[in-house]
């Protein structure tokens, strides 16, 4: 049985270790808060130019804009959202048990896009190269870190390097639940020809040079908040990661506690018995 230092040591260890994953809960919530609500403002911004382009889609010719009509490419762009940090439970696995369902990896004709060292270190795992790597860090999303990831995969569009681009992110459906979801963005998809224009405007100077400009801007926001999303979703797994850590240091805490309060009354009884069988000895 090992003795009392070294019981004692492993307490001490073992409450490092609670009291790190306990402010690392703490951190994480508080930034998956702050992530959540950044989604929330956003999204009237994002509805009001999603239901602006949908005006302007029913009033104008949508082959005329080339993000909005396929070209003739074979190849496919995948733009993968996941963290750049671990300690996140489950939730890179998920992604990456999701991509493969989708059966991403089985085409060697495509172009990875990665947004998180996680995602690219897992993509070339598995014998692919992304074509570039976006790390977000520490950051908070933004809308200007969007936009040189929108015009990447634009000018690539634009020049047939590839006919369609999907985005593979983790969907915030509570903070013990997120799940992997994929989303076209290019062709840009808007809805039906036959809905009805919501607001009764005058573009200027026309209305197809106002979606030319929209459209980017459309795709930007979409990616935004998908960002957001993601980093809600990181931030909300580590959190229930970290909790769980806390509580199995607690665990460990209380166990190895009651083995040094056993050890050291098991010490003190046999000392008690040597005191006492030496002086029975020295009376005899």
């Amino acid at each position: 049985m090992a003795t009392l230092k070294e019981i004692k040591k492993r307490v001490g260890s073992a409450k490092t270790v609670h009291k790190i994953t306990r402010a690392m809960k703490l951190v994480s919530a508080s930034k998956a808060r702050a992530a959540q609500i950044a989604n929330g403002v956003s999204k009237p911004y994002s509805d009001r130019i999603y239901s602006l382009v949908r005006d302007l889609w029913t009033i104008t010719d949508p082959k005329a804009h080339p993000l909005l009509k396929s070209n003739n490419s074979g190849r496919h762009c995948y733009l993968i959202i996941t963290s750049d940090k671990g300690l996140c439970g489950s939730l890179i696995d998920n992604m990456e048990d999701f991509l493969l369902n989708e059966k991403v990896f089985d085409t060697k004709n495509s172009q990875f896009i990665m947004i998180g060292k996680r995602g690219a270190e897992m993509i070339m795992k598995r014998g692919a190269a992304p074509s570039a790597v976006f790390d977000l860090g520490l950051r908070k999303p933004t809308f200007e870190f969007a936009s040189p990831i929108i015009k990447l995969i634009t000018r690539g569009y634009l020049n047939n390097d590839f006919g369609a681009v999907t985005i593979f992110y983790t969907s915030f459906v509570n903070s013990f639940k997120q799940v992997p979801e994929k989303r076209i963005i290019l062709p840009a998809l808007i809805p039906s020809k036959d809905s009805k224009p919501t607001d009764i405007a005058i573009y200027e100077p026309d209305a197809d040079k106002v979606l030319e400009s929209l459209i980017p801007r459309y795709l930007q926001i979409q990616l935004y908040q998908l960002l957001l999303e993601s980093v809600a979703c990181e931030h909300s797994a580590r959190m229930v990661a970290m909790d769980k850590a806390t509580n199995n240091a607690q665990e460990i805490i209380d166990e190895l506690t009651l083995v040094y309060n056993k050890v050291r009354q098991e010490k003190i009884t046999r000392e008690l018995l040597e005191i006492t069988t030496t002086i029975s000895a020295l009376k005899s």
